[in-house]
């Protein structure tokens, strides 16, 4: 790939005297030039479109903004999901009525019949189980059929059989708990801790409600003011965790030098080369660097110009919320599938086994797959309405009334086929990359060196494709926004508008992953300590206490996570559009990008002027 970005130096225009021709010479890298220059040169020139592979040129009709005539795009893949879901369905139906889940909890007595079940203890449901009942002998165990978990000083009516257990007819003098209705158990006081502190919680959360309001708008103010400070201060945030890298690399690779052991002077050099290695690649990549933290303040203004846009990510959780409890029933029923029975062995004859079905393995995997599938599927709906949504923005100049709900019509009338289809994909490699993993353990639990291996190098590959096709993947859908193609056209276009810019896209990548790091991170110092000093200072009782800081905890990370994804989901499509609209703007002589935002208009004159 490191080759692949390596171009030869641009050439200039036929057009000597045109002012764009002036323009674009500005920027090109001297013919004489050694290739270590161009390649310097290159990178640090954020402006630079000579194509690696060329693919098709950029459609003029975009310089009007996305098309506004579509058709349905990938129909067929669309209602090959909608069977999909049906067919899902109708396995959680089937499943959710075949299988008990509370069978692996019957409980069998001292002769062999089942609690609430056999003719013989069928009006004695519960499984009165163990020792320590308080008696006289507490070294005696029970395994009888009882109607009801008996309270303290109330005698053990169990089952009238011959081979009773004796304690029957006994007084309890412990606390006792049910287990799902089926087993009683003493209490030794873990359950009266358990009840007292739930007791407790549920009334502190009853006086201090306030707290969970309280926790959830300092998380979003803090979110607000970091996003303000983003929109002003993106490049002094990047740079300034930039050399704080640095200087920490300094510092651990001096400080392991000088205590004086192999391991710890390997760990020295190890740090000071990882610092001088970043160091020479921020130097090489220092224009480029400061053009994306001008996209990523685009990316900020965006989402301040449509605040509504913050909503998505909430609708899109509430979905995979829901798929995942659905998974996590049909899972659990799956698991459970079989025919339940008394357990064969003696110390454990008065456990429940399942005999699983066969059809069990394949119920598992189907309902893993429609869980990536479903899941994915929502997953990806939402980030193509924000994708559409940005790229109205930029086209538009901000001047779009309805970007978000034009968005949405269009996502829901035209290109859920190709989301489908997207998704279906990068479902299938994770699916893949499961299958691997569970090779890989196989083949270590059998003793499989060969195995072992190919599963592993297996599941190598598969996540460097994975990670290959979420990036693809999020350009096809741009353009889908943009010029409503199919999945695999837009796919195209998106490869060779990447493969255009290498240089941009390439430390793109990583740099927003670091962002989204650091955004959700400087969320978190913001909104955590506050948050958490109100709760302790508030609340006195330590369990509730506990419970309000976990919630602030949880709710901190969310917010984090929502605003921080929003930025980095909105620079990436603001990237691509800026790259489309460079290029249009190359084809009609103009030079510069018509429709880039002023914030980012600010940093490509900064590199100008930096350039002079």
């Amino acid at each position: 790939f490191f080759f692949l970005m390596i171009r030869r130096p641009p050439r200039s225009t036929q057009s000597r005297s045109s002012a764009a021709s002036d323009v674009y010479k500005r920027q090109v890298v001297s013919t004489q030039s050694t290739w270590g220059q161009v390649l310097i040169k290159m990178f640090s020139n954020p402006n630079t479109t000579e194509p690696i592979h060329q693919g098709d040129p950029v459609d003029k009709k975009l310089k009007d903004g996305p098309y506004e005539h579509r058709e349905r795009t990938d129909f067929t893949f669309c209602i090959i999901f909608l069977v999909f879901v049906v067919i899902y369905t109708l396995l959680a139906i089937f499943v959710g009525f075949k299988t008990d889940l509370t069978a692996i909890y019957q409980g069998y007595d001292r002769n062999g019949y089942a609690c609430g079940k056999d003719e013989q203890v069928k009006d004695y449901p519960i499984l009165l189980a163990g020792r320590n009942f308080g008696t006289y002998n507490q070294d005696t165990e029970i395994w009888d059929c009882v109607k009801r978990c008996p309270p303290v000083d109330e005698l053990i009516e169990c089952a009238p059989l011959q081979n009773q257990g004796s304690l029957c007819g006994m007084f309890v003098k412990t606390k006792t708990t049910t287990f799902h209705g089926k087993i009683c158990l003493a209490d030794k006081g873990v359950s009266d801790l358990f009840n007292n502190s739930f007791i407790v919680i549920a009334d502190q959360v009853g006086t201090y409600w306030w707290a969970f309001p309280l926790c959830t708008s300092i998380a979003i103010l803090a979110g607000v003011i970091i996003l303000f400070w983003i929109r002003y201060g993106a490049k002094c945030m990047i740079w300034s965790s930039i050399f704080v890298f640095l200087g920490l690399c300094a510092v651990l690779g001096l400080a392991f030098l000088y205590i004086s052991s192999i391991r710890n002077i390997a760990l020295g050099i190890f740090f000071l080369v990882l610092g001088a290695i970043t160091g020479a690649l921020t130097c090489c990549f220092r224009h480029t660097i400061s053009f994306l933290c001008g996209i990523i303040s685009a990316s900020a203004e965006f989402i301040r110009a449509n605040p509504l846009i913050t909503l998505l990510p909430i609708l899109g959780g509430v979905f995979n919320a829901v798929v995942g409890l659905l998974w996590i029933f049909v899972y659990l029923k799956t698991y459970f599938y079989g025919e339940v029975q008394r357990n064969p062995d003696i110390s454990y004859s008065h456990q429940a086994i399942i005999s699983y079905a066969s059809i069990r393995t394949p119920l598992f995997y189907f309902n893993y797959f429609a869980y990536l599938w479903i899941g994915l599927f929502f997953m990806h709906t939402i980030q193509f309405i924000i994708c559409s949504t940005a790229s109205l923005w930029y086209f538009t100049c901000g001047t779009e009334q309805q970007p978000i709900s034009k968005s949405i019509k269009r996502t829901l009338t035209y290109h859920l086929g190709s989301i489908a289809f997207g998704s279906f994909i990068l479902a299938a490699v994770k699916f893949l990359r499961t299958l691997a993993h569970k090779a890989e353990q196989d083949g270590q639990a059998n003793g499989n060196a060969a195995v072992q291996l190919i599963a592993c190098l297996l599941k190598c590959i598969l996540a460097i494709v994975e990670k290959i096709i979420q990036f693809l993947g999020l350009h096809a859908y741009i353009e889908i926004a943009l010029t409503g193609k199919n999945f695999c056209d837009a796919a195209k276009d998106g490869f060779f508008l990447v493969m255009r810019n290498a240089v941009r896209f390439g430390v793109s990548i990583k740099m927003f992953e670091w962002f989204e790091f650091l955004s959700a991170v400087y969320i978190l110092l913001l909104s955590l300590p506050i948050s958490i000093f109100i709760v302790i200072k508030t609340i006195q009782q330590p369990s509730a206490a506990a419970f309000f800081v976990l919630f602030c905890v949880i709710i901190s990370l969310l917010v984090a996570f929502l605003f921080s994804i929003l930025i980095v989901f909105g620079a990436h499509t603001i990237l691509h559009c800026y790259c489309i609209d460079y290029e249009i703007s190359e084809q009609e002589g103009k030079g510069a990008a018509k429709f880039a935002p002023p914030v980012l208009q600010d940093a490509i004159r900064d590199y100008q002027q930096s350039q002079k």
